[in-house]
């Protein structure tokens, strides 16, 4: 059974196959050489788990966090001062998880443990992370249908005239929302390429259980055909990888990491949904004073779009005292599964809010 501990959002699982006084209650006392059966392994995972779990203080169910409305409020920067300790400890995983294959264990021989089968519903449990993040890009796809249909009204309308004005707006909207979500799934692309060293597009898996070598890409996104830049990334392995996003994204604009036009992608980002926010209020803006659109009509959906699209200036995320960027808020120190979650969450806001607009518009035509 590889990797029985995943730190997929840094939160480790909490289970045991037992009390074996072989091991101290203590991950620092642990004697990976003195591990003699599976069970006790698993012990070792206990203690270092739940170590780590005091440590973080992310004993919240990540996946209703993933869910909730509010992306940005997560615990990760709780720990910054107890990164250390926590280093430490990943080292004396590494180390429990080399004896689990030196000893060549595999999932049959942890069966007979006591705790086997919490330990495997744990296990689904923390799976879950990565298909929150499948389950935000399943939406997108809805959405992005939805909106094709719309525009595809605009152009099957009977009378053109009448609605020109208000299909001239909305396309004005489509090829920026369009530019936005692909700059979102590149950014996708390229922390899972950093993350793994290659990604899966489309599916990861056959029906046997085998990973798909012909789905595996390890080019640069620009060296993609518009056919596979519109595949669902399937996979992220090394979902627990910290640093990756902050490396890549460069949220502190530093000038030995990667940027364009002086800053990294995380700004570059910011900035482009700050763009399409303004668009949209203008479009609107510009349907009300020339009364295609009744007065006031689009107020709900001017607070909607503030609401899922503004990002505020300077230190305005975090904890009091401690507040930063939301560049470094989301992308610095953040778990790579986070990061890409977060990523697939600007892109359903971005199509659900030009969804919303060229509703609007046909509505009122």
């Amino acid at each position: 059974m590889k990797k029985l501990l995943l730190l997929l959002l840094c939160v480790p699982l909490m289970f045991s196959c037992g009390d074996n006084e072989k091991i101290k209650k203590s991950a620092k006392n642990i004697n990976v050489s003195e591990i003699n059966n599976e069970c006790e392994l698993i012990d070792a995972l206990l203690i270092v788990s739940d170590e780590l779990i005091e440590l973080k203080g992310l004993e919240k169910d990540v996946k209703e966090m993933l869910l909730s409305d509010d992306l940005t409020k997560y615990p990760y920067k709780e720990i910054e001062d107890r990164q250390k300790s926590i280093e430490i400890l990943e080292i004396r995983l590494e180390e429990i998880e080399n004896k689990e294959r030196e000893e060549g264990w595999n999932e049959e021989d942890f069966e007979h443990c006591e705790k086997f089968k919490e330990a495997r519903r744990k296990l689904e449990k923390l799976s879950s992370y990565y298909e929150v993040n499948l389950g935000i890009v399943k939406t997108t796809t809805g959405l992005d249908k939805k909106n094709s249909e719309t525009y595809a009204a605009f152009e099957d309308a009977t009378n053109q005239e009448k609605v020109k004005n208000y299909k001239n707006l909305a396309n004005e909207i489509k090829p920026e929302a369009l530019e936005l979500v692909d700059f979102i799934q590149e950014m996708k692309y390229t922390l899972v390429l950093a993350t793994d060293g290659k990604v899966f597009l489309g599916q990861h898996k056959d029906e046997e259980g085998d990973e798909i070598e012909d789905n595996i890409f390890e080019v640069n996104y620009s060296e993609l055909s518009d056919i596979d830049k519109s595949k669902k990334i399937a996979f992220l392995g090394r979902k627990d990888a910290r640093h990756t996003s902050g490396e890549v994204f460069n949220p502190e604009n530093k000038p030995n990491l990667p940027r364009k036009d002086g800053i990294g992608q995380a700004t570059h980002l910011k900035n482009k949904i700050e763009e399409f926010r303004q668009s949209l209020l203008t479009i609107l803006k510009t349907a009300e004073d020339s009364s295609w659109i009744a007065s006031g009509s689009a107020d709900k959906l001017i607070r909607d779009i503030n609401e899922n699209l503004k990002i505020k200036d300077d230190n305005a995320y975090g904890e009091k005292g401690k507040k930063v960027t939301w560049e470094k808020y989301n992308f610095y120190d953040m778990p790579a599964v986070g990061a890409l979650t977060l990523l697939s969450k600007w892109q359903s806001d971005i199509l659900n809010m030009e969804s919303a607009v060229i509703a609007h518009l046909i509505e009122q035509h």
